[in-house]
């Protein structure tokens, strides 16, 4: 029961792991005698001084003997950690963030004291709980209020403060009606619920949470994060991993970058996060040139087919307005043949049953590109800009008045908008359906956002195609596809996170009524 930690105060400083395994080399130092770690300053809850860790990979077992004769190291070295040095001082709430392998559950995991480091020291002060991953260290036999007393006991409670906590307990856990059923029977989320409340339901000085929140739903997340802010306005520490920027930036004023087991950075979450996504979107961009530089020939021929931008668009629009085209040939590709006849029964769909069809890949995806207003294919766009989605697909299909459209998703997963042909606005926020119809061959469709108010961060897009308007389930499509792209919106002055951020006019209305300035 690792993973429900509490720590009192410790100070560790190495500047090499006192194992045997230590062989001194190029890449590690020599093995020193411990030596006491400097007292942090005051105010300092947690205190990092170079901190290090060095896994030793080896390409077979045989080597760890060999290396043990010959006295030679005979393994890779792979830094998780290197040089890491920063303080939290007290009532602090610091975000961790990186992409994996970045390096940060082996901080924390450090800091918990469950690894041990290779080089530096760190210092922590007062009592440490940390959650490394919920829903573990609890008894799957046990029920779940006596895991409240089993956890409780891991983290050192007495029975007199697990008793007096106990109903808390099951009332932020929202878990009463099967607080006496086994824990093995729980779902992974109301393990979550459950050792959540057990980990924090009285105040440490110090809280340690690696990706804990990401579990359990919206409402879950949102009582864990309000639980978290009392304690730190209470005066506890907190240090706490996350790859949602969202949640960093509502939770933290300030955040740690790790890339590659170093700190590159740190400073207020806004800026932090802002650095963190645009390294990821560069990433991205590097990606997607790859991909395309590898695309077979005919599909790099079928894109170059498409007709130039820009499309014509209003010049002003306060709110985004979706317009779509269908920018290919009225006329069936003649190479490819018609459907079966039981298919094309699937497809009509006399009955108006929505079979599934989706299955059959009647239609397969080629591409999805983003446009700016210039027609140049970009990730990343300024909120406020115009975005076009070009969708390319393949199909075998000839169906009139189809149904397409996208879905496009914060980093969080959350439903940030949906535009189909036949559910777009017009300019003045009225609809205004279009037919659009599918062909056999290589064809396009866009949708054109003149201008797309979506807040800093990531997000991801989606597409599908219906064969009519009345559809019941992703089955009865002729193609969908839920993470085809990824891509991102920037806005360097806004000091918080949020999801919609639309043009908005201020005034101050004095008493007579009138406006000023």
């Amino acid at each position: 029961m690792t993973n429900l930690l509490t720590k009192s105060s410790r100070s560790v400083e190495v500047n090499a792991a006192p194992t045997a395994e230590n062989v001194a080399s190029p890449v590690e130092p020599a093995i020193e005698t411990p030596r006491p770690a400097a007292v942090p300053k005051r105010g300092a809850a947690i205190r990092v001084s170079n901190l290090s860790k060095l896994y030793k990979i080896y390409r077979k077992p045989s080597l760890i003997l060999k290396e043990m004769v010959l006295r030679k190291p005979m393994y890779q070295p792979r830094w998780a950690l290197r040089d890491v040095s920063f303080e939290v001082g007290r009532g602090e709430l610091v975000g961790v963030v990186g992409a994996n392998g970045a390096g940060k559950s082996t901080l924390l995991r450090i800091l918990a004291g469950t690894l041990d480091h290779t080089e530096g020291s760190f210092h922590i002060d007062g009592q440490l709980r940390a959650i490394l991953q919920l829903g573990t260290g609890f008894h799957d036999e046990y029920t779940g209020r006596e895991n409240i007393y089993m956890g409780g006991y891991c983290l050192g409670y007495s029975k007199a403060e697990i008793q007096q906590s106990e109903e808390w307990i099951i009332d932020f856990s929202g878990l009463r009606h099967v607080i006496d059923h086994p824990f093995r029977t729980y779902s992974s989320g109301m393990k979550s619920r459950l050792t959540f409340a057990v980990t924090f339901c009285r105040k440490p000085d110090i809280l340690i949470v690696d990706e804990a929140l990401s579990t359990g739903d919206l409402a879950f997340q949102q009582k864990c994060t309000n639980r978290i802010l009392d304690l730190c306005s209470g005066g506890s520490t907190a240090l706490v991993v996350s790859h949602s920027m969202f949640f960093i930036e509502t939770l933290c004023s300030r955040s740690l970058y790790l890339r590659d087991g170093e700190l590159v950075a740190d400073g207020p979450s806004r800026e932090i996060t802002q650095m963190y996504e645009k390294q990821l979107l560069s990433e991205f961009a590097l990606e997607q040139e790859r991909t395309r530089g590898s695309e077979p020939a005919s599909l790099a021929t079928s894109n170059a087919d498409a007709p130039a931008f820009p499309l014509d668009r209003p010049s002003v629009v306060r709110e985004p307005i979706v317009t779509a085209t269908d920018v290919d040939r009225e006329d069936d590709d003649p190479t490819y043949p018609p459907l079966p006849p039981e298919i094309q029964e699937l497809l009509d769909d006399p009955e108006d049953v929505c079979p599934a069809i989706l299955h059959l890949e009647l239609v397969r995806l080629v591409s999805l590109r983003l446009f700016d207003s210039d027609g140049q294919e970009r990730d990343l766009f300024r909120t406020g800009e115009s975005m076009t989605a070009e969708i390319t697909v393949d199909s075998r299909v000839r169906k009139d008045n189809v149904a397409v459209g996208v879905q496009i998703f914060n980093e969080a997963d959350i439903h940030v908008l949906t535009s189909t042909n036949l559910t777009q606005l017009d300019e003045e926020g009225k609809p205004s359906p279009q037919q659009l119809n599918i062909r056999r061959g290589v064809q396009s469709f866009r949708v054109e956002f003149p201008q797309l108010f979506l807040c800093d961060g990531k997000y991801h897009i989606g597409v599908g195609i219906a064969p009519k308007p009345k559809h019941f389930t992703p089955a009865d499509q002729l193609l969908r596809k839920w993470r085809v792209k990824s891509f991102g919106f920037y806005r360097e002055d806004l000091p918080f996170k949020q999801i919609y951020d639309p043009p908005s006019r201020w005034c101050r209305v004095s008493n007579g009524g009138s406006h000023s300035s």
